[in-house]
């Protein structure tokens, strides 16, 4: 924020806007001021922004029975914005008044003043005039937007007591960023800034599985006949197992699965039929070979898959 008019320093003592007329309305804005009577920011703005608050200084009625001001930014002599009017207390002291109007480098501020006396000798008290500076005057008011030459220009030695406080407006919303504007990055809003959700990237999908279950297979290569052929079986990931197998080339096994956790071992039983059991034992009297070949399929949950076989000897 930064501040363009008077810095109010001195104390009013002379009056303006209304001489010689019991009522009177004019336009005034300052034109130069000495070096140490200008507000921090200067006389003109000194870049653009809004004009969020006007001051006046008084030093007392003036003659008047009652007066107004409305703050105003002219560009040169036109008048481009205005504000609301405040009734003035006419009482000596500062007053503050809040107001909204956009502002660009180089524009003036200034103050449309009614005034109504009960003599001719009137005017409002806000005139220092034992320093230096001089400021245009308008009488009547000058018209908004319409360029009009001061009805008297570099009246003085007269500083006008009044300035204006000016914050940016990064958004070009015409609310002040520092008081009026709770989101200075967003026009279309001046209340608190929507909040937007973090992102949350997409997590990325899993490799797909492609690797095969290892499987051990253990148990006795020699078995004694019996109602079934025993093999024992364990995986390096969960698992499933099927198993299936032939005696002599000729006797299918009963299949039989098994699902096993990791590591874990387990004991696939493949039946032999009574049918079956003769047959085997009737050619093991005949001292003729007899072997099992058992086949265990394993899959994991990703659908991989191994197939190893197991020959296994009976005997009696």
């Amino acid at each position: 924020m930064t501040t363009i008019g008077s810095n109010l320093a001195h104390s009013p003592d002379n009056v303006t806007c209304g001489v010689g007329f019991s009522t009177s309305t004019c336009t005034v804005a300052h034109e130069s001021l000495p070096t140490p009577d200008i507000a921090i920011g200067g006389i003109t703005a000194p870049s653009a922004g809004v004009v969020v608050k006007w001051r006046i200084k008084l030093g007392g009625t003036g003659g008047l029975t009652s007066s107004s001001a409305k703050p105003r930014v002219l560009r040169g002599n036109t008048p481009v914005a205005t504000g609301e009017s405040q009734v003035l207390t006419l009482v000596a002291g500062t007053y503050e008044t809040a107001t909204r109007l956009s502002i660009h480098t180089g524009d003036r501020f200034g103050l449309d003043i009614t005034s109504t006396g009960a003599s001719s000798d009137n005017g409002l008290n806000f005139v220092y005039s034992s320093g230096g500076g001089d400021f245009d005057y308008w009488n009547p008011p000058a018209a908004d937007n319409v360029s009009t030459s001061p009805s008297y220009n570099n009246v003085g030695p007269r500083e006008l007591l009044m300035n204006a406080d000016i914050e940016p407006d990064a958004d070009a919303d015409e609310y002040g960023d520092e008081t009026q504007d709770l989101c200075p990055t967003d026009p279309a809003t001046q209340g608190s800034c929507p909040i937007t959700p973090p992102t949350i990237p997409a997590t990325p999908a899993p490799a797909p599985d492609t690797t095969r279950p290892i499987i051990t297979l253990a148990g006795s290569t020699s078995q004694k006949l019996a109602s079934s052929i025993v093999v024992a079986a364990s995986c390096d990931e969960a698992c499933s197992l099927t198993a299936s197998g032939k005696v002599m080339t000729t006797l299918s096994l009963k299949p039989t699965s098994l699902s096993l956790a990791p590591n874990v071992k387990g004991g696939l039983k493949l039946r032999l039929s009574s049918r079956q059991r003769k047959k085997i034992s009737r050619a093991l009297r005949a001292k003729r070979k007899a072997s099992a070949v058992v086949t265990v399929t394993a899959k994991d949950a990703a659908g991989n898959a191994v197939t190893v076989k197991r020959e296994i000897k009976l005997k009696r």
